[in-house]
């Protein structure tokens, strides 16, 4: 996704081409996706976190990065780009992959 709009493309280029790309879709249900591998030695591990939204038509807010000022979780009615941290974090697709794997890893790894 970092490089949606070309290898030289920054956020802005991406959300941009994002937009003109969705304009007129009445769909707009988009989803952020994490996935963490982890190989023990013997098979590899899979982590998901998953964060499902909507795409607004135009960006909103000044904090995250990437596409923050353009999705809305299930759940709220900001942008990532207009929350907090840890209210972002509250959501985060990172975070429930993370949170999967450091439940394995405490479980597994004493």
């Amino acid at each position: 996704s970092a490089r949606y709009a070309g290898a030289n493309a920054n956020a802005t280029n991406n959300m941009t081409l994002l937009l003109e790309r969705m304009k007129g879709k009445t769909n707009r249900k988009a989803a952020f996706k994490t996935v963490i591998a982890f190989f023990n030695g013997k098979e590899c591990m899979y982590f998901t976190g998953e964060c499902s939204g909507t795409l607004l038509e135009k960006p909103q807010g000044t904090a995250g990065f990437g596409y923050d000022p353009l999705f809305v979780p299930d759940g709220d009615t900001r942008t990532f780009a207009q929350m907090s941290l840890d209210e972002k974090n509250k959501f985060s697709h990172r975070r429930k992959a993370m949170d999967a794997f450091l439940y394995y890893i405490n479980k597994n790894f004493k």
